[in-house]
């Protein structure tokens, strides 16, 4: 993983807890589930603009398939990986700890993370008509693990 992704990630994990805090601040009333929900939403929201401003080629968003990443898309991914890191401690802080929603957040952060260090994006399975549902998590380990022969098949739907 390359250091700029790293550094990116530690910056987002301090810059969403300071987030949190200075809502925290602003608001005192508010229950500990409205700020971190009030983050949450604006991570969402950045998620979606940095995500679309990353598409290199809307004909076909992810063409060639298991490319490369490019910068933009490493930087959304690791502002994502760092939110899922700052809410998984949340997940702890909070009265109530959800181990769903820590598991949940675990497995995001290897994954995405996994996506990092191989600065490859993993596609949706509904963007690849090729492969029946049922088999992306075959699809992902082979992307994971660089199996070439089921990673570099362009989907139906690409030129």
């Amino acid at each position: 993983m390359e250091k700029y992704v790293v550094d990116l990630i530690i910056v987002g994990v301090v810059s969403w807890t300071t987030l949190f805090l200075l809502i925290r601040r602003t608001s005192p009333k508010r229950t500990f589930e409205f700020c971190n929900r009030l983050v949450s939403t604006i991570h969402a929201t950045l998620a979606v603009v940095l995500a679309s401003l990353s598409v290199e080629n809307w004909r076909c968003p992810v063409c060639p398939l298991a490319s490369k990443s490019s910068p933009s898309q490493m930087k959304t991914l690791a502002v994502t990986v760092s939110y899922l890191i700052y809410d998984l401690a949340c997940c702890f802080c909070d009265q109530q700890v959800d181990l769903d929603n820590a598991i949940h957040h675990l497995v995001s952060i290897v994954g995405l993370g996994a996506g990092l260090a191989y600065e490859r994006v993993p596609i949706s399975p509904s963007q690849n008509q090729k492969f029946p549902r049922i088999f992306f998590s075959v699809r992902l380990i082979s992307l994971v693990i660089g199996n070439e022969e089921m990673t570099t098949q362009p989907s139906a739907g690409c030129y």
